[in-house]
């Protein structure tokens, strides 16, 4: 028997089992860690603590980090997460690189549909829920100086499923949600100057003409509107309506139409000649335009801004549309829809 042979044989079987059983300890332990960042970041997620989250993100480059869920959706998503299990399934290993499998066990929210429950009686009744639903996902990770870190386009896809949850559901046209990002929309739009698409949003449709045939107004609307810094809040809320307090800060519009009136003799002459042009003579859009609009725009100082105070109620139509109306005690924007 060669004894020198069958020695080196036994060797080199003993290194080779010894490498292997090394690869399979350092895997278990970056197992180890890549459960313990993902579980750590799943917590982080569903409490919304994302300055938490994205530490175990490669770059710090969190998805929900750096971007914002629309409010309504936030909401659900806070509380189907709240009686949520995230399972951390097969982990798959491939130098520099892997990949976690997370089940989500979520209470089977589509359940609720035919109960005819608002939006806010809907997230009340989540966690009463037997059934359940579930998702599987998977995590990409990328190994790092840091160790083990999550690859950021993974937490994109795990904000679009986020976004996903609920989809389909008809929660109602109106709700505390909606009712604010109409108000923004109605905002927005007259920051915009767009006179036509916010009155379409206000009980106010009748005026449109009136309002789009007067040259410049857009301009004013656009300036005083981009000017506005003001907060949203439900002061009451019914079934067929819901108040909306605004606050905050805006442009004087008594100190604007003061000065705007100070040059009264250039003022009435443009008066005079845009009289003059809608009884068929020819137009002097410009002066007009100079002497009166001009003046307010130039007054717009976003320095010096007076209390924004007032509100808003917010109806649904026949359709499902949703209709704001400025309300009387919101003098800052009331020049903006004559005849409240």
């Amino acid at each position: 028997m060669n004894t020198r042979k069958t020695l080196s044989l036994l060797l080199v079987t003993a290194v080779a089992a010894g490498a292997v059983g090394g690869c399979g300890l350092f895997d278990g332990k970056a197992k180890e860690e890549m459960t313990e960042s993902l579980t750590s970041y799943l917590e982080a997620v569903r409490s919304g603590d994302y300055d938490e989250g994205r530490q175990y993100v490669e770059g710090r480059d969190d998805y929900f980090h750096d971007n914002e869920m629309e409010p309504m959706q936030a909401k659900i998503v806070e509380t189907v997460f709240a009686e949520t299990e995230f399972e951390i399934g097969e982990i798959t290993i491939d130098r520099p690189s892997a990949t976690a499998e997370v089940t989500v066990i979520m209470p089977d929210i589509y359940s609720l549909q035919d109960m005819g429950y608002n939006f806010d009686e809907y997230m009340d009744a989540v966690s009463g829920i037997d059934g359940t639903m579930e998702e599987t996902l998977e995590f990409e990770f990328v190994k790092g100086e840091d160790g083990w870190l999550i690859e950021p386009s993974s937490t994109e896809d795990f904000f679009a499923f986020c976004e996903s949850i609920g989809e389909g559901i008809d929660f109602g046209p109106l709700n505390e949600y909606t009712a604010a990002a109409a108000v923004d929309a109605l905002i927005g739009l007259l920051a915009e100057g767009n006179i036509e698409g916010a009155l379409a949003m206000t009980p106010y449709a009748d005026l449109r003409s009136a309002l789009t045939d007067f040259d410049g107004l857009d301009n004013i609307l656009s300036v005083y509107f981009t000017s506005l810094i003001y907060e949203l809040d439900v002061v009451e809320m019914t079934d067929e309506q819901i108040t909306m307090h605004i606050s905050g800060s805006a442009p004087n519009v008594e100190a604007m139409m003061t000065i705007a009136l100070e040059n009264r003799d250039e003022l009435i002459e443009a008066i005079s000649q845009s009289i003059t042009a809608g009884l068929g003579a020819d137009p002097s859009e410009a002066e007009y335009v100079s002497y009166f609009v001009e003046p307010i725009i130039d007054s717009i100082d976003p320095a010096t801004l007076s209390t924004l105070d007032g509100t808003f109620i917010v109806t649904a139509d026949e359709n499902g549309n949703l209709i704001v109306a400025p309300q009387a005690d919101l003098n800052p924007i009331e020049f903006s829809f004559p005849g409240l």
